[in-house]
């Protein structure tokens, strides 16, 4: 099972400081062997990853250990000051994780974290955040040039910390979905000039039956994203990044989805009525 903080760590974007909690003060510290479901760029396909060193890095001193091996006896980088105030402080420490493939274990992810004042920055990954999305490549490829150039840029300004440019181009793939739809109709009671004149609730219900049903019942993603451009901070778009890009996905998937079963329903469709007027000659 996905350990739920190396997750977040592993899709944290860069320089976009995370303040722990106390659980997650403990948990960051017994992080050990801890593992994480992610897509391995050297196997080509999704993988267990597991931890497999962690390096700390204060001053000129450094402390390492590999797992199965006892840990050494050091101070833990995130500290409790007093236990009565419950106040935590953190040494400044660089701290290095090496997760491993459980089907190669020479296939490494390496994480680079700086710890200050009390939260985690990452400030490094190889492979890149995009270079492990590619499990996605599947679907991006079937993606329009323009979705597919916009889906990646967002992508690209999330792991270098731009969170509301973000949210600019997952707002513009969600609305284009919605234009795809109306675009696909055969015979619109509405035209086009007056679609999208509509406020983007009312597209919604005008094409319900026709958008992907994650848009339908999950329209307040738009909100969303409206109100990350609007009013957000870069680290709130940031933090929320993640499970937006999916849900964006999501949609594509089914949109791809139903237009695939439409255009084979309509082939099939004339290949049995030219069938079946053969059989009757």
């Amino acid at each position: 099972m996905d350990n739920a903080l190396i997750s977040e760590l592993l899709n944290l974007s860069l320089y976009a400081p995370i303040e722990l909690t106390e659980d997650q003060m403990d948990e960051y510290n017994s992080l050990n062997s801890n593992t994480v479901r992610s897509y391995c760029p050297f196997c080509n396909e999704t993988s267990i990853f597991r931890i497999l060193k962690r390096a700390y890095f204060s001053g000129h001193e450094t402390i390492q250990y590999i797992k199965d091996e006892p840990e050494p006896n050091v101070d833990s980088a995130l500290t409790l000051v007093n236990a009565r105030s419950n106040r935590f402080v953190c040494k400044d420490v660089s701290n290095v994780i090496i997760l491993s493939c459980n089907l190669d274990i020479s296939h490494q992810i390496a994480l680079f974290f700086q710890i200050v004042n009390n939260s985690i920055i990452k400030v490094g990954q190889y492979p890149s955040f995009i270079d492990l999305q590619r499990d996605k490549k599947g679907l991006y490829k079937q993606l329009s040039d323009k979705d597919s150039k916009e889906i990646h840029r967002a992508i690209g300004l999330f792991s270098h910390g731009i969170g509301v440019g973000s949210f600019v181009y997952l707002r513009r793939v969600f609305e284009n979905i919605v234009i795809q739809s109306y675009n696909e109709m055969e015979s619109p009671k509405e035209d086009r000039e007056a679609f999208l004149s509509r406020r983007m609730e009312e597209r919604i219900d005008y094409l319900k039956d026709l958008l992907p049903t994650v848009i339908v019942t999950q329209r307040r993603i738009f909100s969303i994203l409206s109100k990350g451009i609007h009013q957000m901070e870069e680290d709130e778009c940031l933090k929320h990044f993640p499970i937006i890009k999916e849900s964006i996905e999501l949609m594509l998937e089914e949109h791809l989805s139903k237009k695939l079963i439409a255009e084979r329903t309509k082939d099939v469709t004339e290949r049995i009525n030219t069938l079946h007027k053969e059989l009757q000659e």
